[in-house]
């Protein structure tokens, strides 16, 4: 289970993303912006249950959805409630 899932600092042209799971997992972020454009960032492979993605080369002045995705050990994939972030 995904919970906490917040930006923590939002900057021209990067997110900064926490989550933190049940069980030790993987951490990846689908991002949307208002165009509909869909991306994943690259997931890190180390299981932990403190999370922290940074989306970096955003456009500034443009608002997101986001999803944080975690993959437990037996495979089990989590992905939270869409949130909203901003860069300025």
């Amino acid at each position: 289970m995904i919970s906490g899932f917040q930006t923590l600092e939002l900057f021209l042209t990067e997110i900064h993303l926490i989550w933190t799971t049940d069980v030790p997992s993987t951490s990846q972020v689908e991002y949307q912006d208002p165009s509909g454009v869909v991306k994943l960032t690259t997931q890190d492979t180390t299981l932990t249950t403190s999370h922290s993605v940074v989306i970096f080369g955003l456009p500034s002045g443009t608002t997101f959805i986001l999803k944080a995705i975690s993959v437990s050990a037996n495979q089990g994939k989590t992905i939270s409630a869409p949130i909203t972030g901003n860069t300025f």
